[in-house]
């Protein structure tokens, strides 16, 4: 196709366009009357505000706060008034327990090595093994023996030093010790 009659095409098309936008003359298609709406003035709503009288023509605006979060409450909320952290409803029951209320229940060891049985303050009992998150403080266990289950925190101090604290849950607790 040559330079010209690219042109040609070209514009056909364009004018082609043009009388379908525009139409074959027709009107406007009828609509049914309604009722004739009365323009909301800014005066008048003013002078209706003042006299404390609503009527149709006013708008009104309602906010219903069923379901929707509390604009004035932070988003950010780290601990609870008492000082200890609050635990979070979607992680797992073996961290929302602090380490101290948890209970060594016994030990389970074969060809895949150690795990140990734990149970929380409200009976139910889970199994863990090397590496799996334990405690408030995102605690791992770090050594399963057949006595005992060695659990490690890591602090930041306000140095910025990082602290290691081992605690250590015996399944069999000497005598004098508190369970």
């Amino acid at each position: 196709m040559t330079g010209r009659t690219y042109v040609i095409y070209r514009t056909w098309w364009m004018v082609l366009g043009v009388l379908l936008s525009v139409g074959c003359g027709e009107t406007e298609v009828p609509r049914k009357p309604g009722p004739a709406k009365t323009p909301v003035v800014a005066n008048k709503a003013v002078e209706v505000a003042d006299q404390g009288v609503m009527d149709e023509t006013t708008p009104t605006v309602a906010y219903r706060p069923q379901g929707k979060r509390d604009p004035f409450r932070s988003l950010i909320r780290v601990s609870t008034p008492s000082g200890k952290k609050a635990p979070a409803k979607h992680l797992p029951p073996l961290q929302r327990e602090e380490i101290s209320d948890l209970r060594f229940a016994g030990v389970v060891w074969g060809n895949f090595g150690y795990k140990a049985l734990i149970q929380t303050p409200d009976g139910k009992g889970y199994l863990v093994q090397r590496g799996t998150l334990i405690g408030l403080n995102r605690g791992v266990v770090n050594q399963i023996t057949e006595t005992s289950v060695v659990i490690e925190e890591r602090h930041t101090s306000a140095l910025g030093d990082v602290q290691v604290q081992e605690m250590v849950i015996a399944l069999h607790p000497k005598k004098g010790e508190v369970e």
